[in-house]
């Protein structure tokens, strides 16, 4: 079996100290023996067993904080679209708000960015039904992340 062994090297001075057959001395206190056990550790070093344990315990541990890292980093990024359409979504109705009530009408804007602005991942469209008085605006704003198609609508009433 492969054994590393790490050498050590403890700091020692000479003082006097009596011997356990009572004669007294100077010099290098002697240490006791040390007993290979469980928990105590063999002086000889540690086994290639021990090395490859804790390689593999501290492997798993980087690997589970990598996907946790990257799921972070998932969630980041679809939190930043969302916020971004709802933000388009409020602007519209604003928008639609401060317009003559008689000219809001149904529309669509497709491949905008956040900023409401040409040439970005969002389509934003706008629904309007009348009644009597009151138009109802439904916003919607939809993007594709990869394959799947998102989408964020609210709804807001605007009487004359």
């Amino acid at each position: 079996m492969l054994t590393i062994r790490f050498k050590r090297l403890p700091y020692r001075r000479e003082e006097k100290f009596r011997s356990a057959d009572g004669e007294q001395g100077v010099g290098v206190r002697p240490e006791p023996p040390i007993r290979a056990g469980w928990g105590v550790r063999d002086a000889r070093g540690l086994t290639l067993l021990e090395v490859l344990i804790t390689v593999t315990i501290l492997a798993i541990g980087f690997l589970g904080t990598a996907s946790l890292v990257s799921s972070f980093i998932q969630k980041n990024v679809q939190a930043k679209r969302v916020t971004a359409a709802t933000t388009l979504i409020q602007d519209k109705i604003e928008t639609l708000k401060n317009t003559v009530f008689s000219s809001i009408n149904n529309g669509s804007e497709s491949n905008i960015d956040a900023r409401g602005n040409s040439g970005g991942p969002y389509n934003r469209s706008w629904t309007v039904s009348t009644a009597g008085l009151v138009k109802t605006i439904t916003v919607t704003v939809t993007w594709t992340t990869g394959a799947l198609t998102k989408s964020k609508s609210m709804t807001t009433a605007i009487s004359q």
